[in-house]
Order: C-alpha cells, then sequence, then structure tokens
C-alpha cells in the first residue's frame, strides 16, 4: 500500500506504450510528456464517465468537479461498481474510502499515480532482472 496516499491499493496496471517510434526514421512526431499526461488524463476521465453512465447517471452531470456524494448520490455498493470498473477497463485497483468528498477529476488523479506508480515499479523489476 502507498504510504503517502492511504486510499490507493497498488494494482496490476497496463504498461503506456512506447512513444519512441520503432524506426529511428521515422516521420511520427514523438509526443512531448505533458501532451501524453493530457491524453491520459483525458482517457481516465472518459473511462470513468462511462463507468458512470452506464450505472445510470446522466452524462450531462458528470465533470471534473462533480462530487460522488453530494452531486450524484453515489453510495457506497455504487462506489465498489465504480472501482471494479477501473480495475476491468484499466487493470488498477484502488479504493475509493473518501468517496463521500471526492471528485471526478480527484478520483481521475488517483487512478493516473496508481498507474504511474505501478509503470516505476514494472521498470524497476525490469532492470532488476
Amino acid at each position: 500500500m502507498d504510504l503517502k496516499n492511504p486510499f490507493i491499493d497498488i494494482g496490476v496496471g497496463f504498461p503506456k506504450a512506447s512513444t519512441q517510434p520503432t524506426n529511428p526514421q521515422s516521420p511520427i512526431p514523438i509526443p512531448h510528456s505533458s501532451a501524453l499526461d493530457f491524453m491520459d488524463n483525458l482517457n481516465v476521465m472518459n473511462t470513468l464517465k462511462t463507468i458512470l453512465t452506464d450505472l445510470g447517471i446522466p452524462e450531462e452531470s458528470l465533470s471534473e468537479d462533480t462530487l460522488l456524494s453530494k452531486d450524484l448520490h453515489i453510495d457506497s455498493v455504487e462506489t465498489i461498481e465504480i472501482a471494479l470498473g477501473l480495475k476491468r477497463k484499466l487493470g488498477v485497483n484502488i479504493k475509493l474510502e473518501a468517496w463521500q468528498t471526492m471528485t471526478l477529476a480527484q478520483v481521475c488523479n488517483m487512478v493516473e499515480a496508481t498507474i504511474s506508480h505501478n509503470q516505476s515499479l514494472h521498470a524497476n523489476s525490469s532492470n532488476t532482472k
């Protein structure tokens, strides 16, 4: 468990695709990390919105500042459904223990932090072999 954030339960994540072209002569531009971070954030938010709409929540009520409990009236069972959906779709285990006060952006930040942590663990274990 990550001691800096007790709400994250480290799971197995999918490694990010390499941004380096396989052929060094390739004309494909290599995106900057800020562009990749934005794409990752957008992907996580879209995945979270898909999970929530699958639970019957109207998409127009979903924004980064939307609170899970106060705005969406998410209960503990639905919180588990969200966590399971994130595991199925993104391969991350997270615990939404403070879900009553969390916004969608905060959930996305937790997911991204978990994915990043998993990748660094994966990279470190690859380097020691």
